[in-house]
């Protein structure tokens, strides 16, 4: 079955969550799927979509409630009756949640990579229990536990670990955390007890 499938993406620049949008992007392309990207005008992202003839529509980025987004994207899956909905950061989430308001109903996966807690706002809660949303990609068991604490219907949240393309082993150099870092650090920037999810980074596999 061909699927029409529409990512959104709010990234103006290119880091780590766009580079997974177009890793992808490209092997669903060459299943055949129909696919087209909702990017930010002027992004890095839009720049790619046309350098390499990639279907886009970009919008206006502008600060506070943007309801001109929304009805872009509401009436994208409408005209072309897309069959699954893509928001790839927490811009495109919002977008999405606003325009379920105005009547958007396609199913929806959305990604969270950050291992930080949820934000504890009526709004922040309401936007990740939303019913249009039918499953959230964890990209660690640590993501998934701190999502739990918000998320309503659990069976919602799916681990799927980041994948990159695999470099030779050979040509990566040794690596070693400088003699200041140390434990302690990581775990006051995470919040959280480090050592548990040490293996689980050390041991995230390309997703074929």
């Amino acid at each position: 079955m061909k699927l029409k499938i529409l990512y959104v993406t709010g990234a103006l620049t290119w880091r780590g969550g766009e580079q997974q949008l177009i890793n992808l992007f490209w092997p669903l392309q060459h299943k055949g799927h129909e696919q087209m990207i909702l990017c930010a005008r002027g992004s890095v992202v839009e720049n790619y979509c046309r350098q390499h003839n990639i279907r886009y529509v970009t919008y206006k980025k502008s600060g506070g409630l943007n309801f001109a987004a929304p009805l872009l994207l509401k009436k994208l899956c409408t005209l072309h009756k897309i069959d699954i909905l893509y928001l790839n950061d927490p811009d495109a989430h919002t977008m999405g949640y606003v325009a379920s308001f105005l009547g958007l109903t396609t199913p929806t996966i959305l990604t969270r990579k950050k291992v930080l807690p949820v934000r504890n706002s009526f709004f922040t809660i309401k936007k990740y229990n939303a019913a249009f949303i039918r499953y959230i990609i964890c990209v660690s068991t640590a993501v998934k536990e701190i999502l739990s604490e918000r998320v309503v219907d659990t069976s919602k949240l799916v681990v799927i670990h980041e994948g990159i393309e695999p470099p030779d082993e050979k040509s990566i150099p040794p690596f070693e955390l400088p003699a200041h870092i140390t434990q302690k650090n990581f775990d006051a920037l995470l919040g959280y007890r480090s050592e548990e999810h040490t293996s689980e980074l050390q041991s995230r596999t390309v997703i074929s």
